[in-house]
């Protein structure tokens, strides 16, 4: 079970008695929709037909102009939510597990897919029954027959209850609010701001009580986390061919690299969004992914398409006004960013391949941006270097799910459908750690070659250079192999004092064997 992953205490506002024993408190509703599963069915719908039908796209709007029922009907005929898939409201289920404990009867309130409904309720097993909130053909049928009105959802609930009268966890829609002056409690999850005003007055005028459980966190930090900002550090591989050309403090170049940057990095959080929407429900199974916003449900789906598209959006016109000559590389870097997120991350060794070429483009935008000569030793030592970083995040991934149960979440089956297999973490190893010393080889040459005789006064003191990036990838593969590294080698390097001090070590022998900088 994906679970939201922040607990929250309930806020309770007006009168009610102590729970102790509460098997007298009225029959608690629970909508599915909204409260239990904050991002809602139809979005989780949609996202699982977009990623396993992305031929049927087109028919979307279609489907549309015939009602949310329609699209309701298309996209579950086609396929198939797993209840463990979903992001449930955790200190919702808290709640309800308390309330289940002390013998109140709970009912899981259905959309428009009553079947899925009846999953999640077997799978949770906290349910006594799955009430529709619609009502069936077979009741409208008969009620046509009397001449009567179908039953409402309302006089449903309490024709189930009684007497004793029921209550409602829900979010505080229109639909659901219809149902207040019915309830002998009113629980609310996740309120907008209107609904829990609503909810407040409507509450004082009829005097019942109101509990309100929250489980998102502070706006901000979630979506710093979304856009994965600390990721940003990479886009900074921009000003290398800036640095390596000695032209480093040129405030007008500079200026430009900052544009591009910005640029990047939004895009670079767009393309992210897009990786995390597509492989949402497979996220929900992994140790460590579960844990991000939307994975865990502290981000809606709807939240997460806005803030993809504006995030591309601001990235795109920050070049199309400022930097229109980076265009091209941004065009073939979002191309490659979504053919990996839709296909070829489940290709294997074609997906380290390409995440090493990414990088690698960020080095070529800083070409097309400063307008700097490539250098053909500079993009292969980065593509070496950064396939052994590629290589790393995959035996940590392979490492981490080996000897899992084949039932666990986190089992082995994810890393296979991605072409890898228990008994290639060795070939993994060994062909990080050789590419890596490959990229030390390379610089290795270009040391010895008459370019760097142009551009360094001391090029002998570059083989220091050469020893740090020695020490700086053995070191690294061997925290990797005793299974000590992080899920993501650029992480570990944000958060490792060694690598500081290595790349510092670096930057201060480069300038000091170019003479132009003291």
């Amino acid at each position: 079970m994906a679970a939201s992953g922040t607990t929250a205490a309930p806020t309770e506002e007006g009168t009610e008695e102590a729970r102790e024993g509460t098997s007298l408190a009225p029959p608690l509703f629970i909508f599915l929709e909204g409260a239990l599963v904050p991002s809602g069915l139809l979005w989780e719908g949609l996202l699982a037909l977009i990623r396993s039908h992305p031929h049927l796209i087109g028919l979307l709007p279609w489907w549309m102009l015939g009602g949310t029922a329609r699209l309701y009907r298309e996209v579950f005929r086609r396929i198939a939510l797993e209840p463990e898939e979903l992001a449930y409201h955790e200190p919702l289920l808290n709640f309800l597990r308390g309330e289940k404990a002390r013998g109140r009867r709970l009912f899981l309130v259905a959309g428009e897919e009553p079947s899925l409904a009846q999953r999640v309720a077997d799978h949770l097993g906290l349910f006594e029954a799955v009430i529709p909130a619609r009502t069936q053909p077979g009741e409208d049928q008969a009620a046509q027959g009397s001449g009567k009105e179908p039953p409402g959802l309302a006089e449903r609930m309490q024709a189930i209850c009684g007497e004793q009268g029921f209550s409602c966890a829900a979010r505080g829609g229109a639909g659901e609010r219809a149902l207040w002056e019915w309830c002998q409690e009113i629980v609310l999850v996740n309120p907008s701001r209107i609904a829990r005003k609503n909810a407040r007055k409507n509450a004082g005028e009829w005097g019942k009580p109101v509990m309100t459980l929250e489980g998102r966190p502070a706006v901000l930090p979630m979506l710093v986390r979304a856009l994965r900002m600390h990721q940003w550090s990479k886009n900074l591989l921009l000003f290398l061919p800036l640095f390596t050309s000695h032209r480093i403090l040129d405030p007008v170049l500079l200026l430009h690299g900052a544009r591009a940057f910005l640029a990047f990095s939004f895009c670079a959080s767009g393309t992210y969004l897009l990786n995390d929407l597509l492989d949402l429900h497979a996220d929900r199974r992994d140790v460590y992914k579960r844990q991000r916003p939307l994975a865990a449900g502290h981000l809606g789906i709807a939240g997460g398409l806005g803030l993809m598209v504006s995030s591309l959006a601001g990235g795109i016109a920050l070049v199309l006004y400022l930097e229109p000559v980076l265009m091209p590389v941004l065009a073939l870097y979002l191309a490659l960013t979504a053919a990996y997120s839709l296909y070829l991350k489940r290709v294997l060794l074609l997906d380290v391949v390409v995440l090493a070429s990414l990088f690698t483009l960020r080095i070529v935008a800083g070409n097309h941006t400063f307008g700097i000569e490539f250098s053909e030793w500079l993009l292969a030592l980065s593509v070496f270097f950064f396939l052994s970083l590629a290589l790393v995040k995959r035996y940590t991934e392979l490492r981490s799910k080996q000897g899992r149960p084949p039932d666990s979440p986190d089992s082995m089956e994810s890393m296979a459908r991605r072409g890898y297999l228990p008994d290639d973490l060795d070939m993994v190893g060994t062909l990080g750690v050789v590419s890596g010393y490959i990229a030390v080889l390379v610089f290795a040459l270009y040391i010895t070659s008459e370019r760097v005789r142009v551009l360094y006064r001391y090029p002998d003191l570059l083989w220091l250079v050469c020893l740090m990036l020695l020490y700086w990838i053995g070191r690294t593969w061997l925290i990797t192999r005793r299974g000590e590294m992080c899920s993501d080698p650029v992480v570990f390097a944000l958060q490792d004092r060694v690598s500081y001090i290595v790349g510092a070590g670096i930057l201060v022998v480069a300038t000091l064997a170019s003479g132009k900088f003291g």
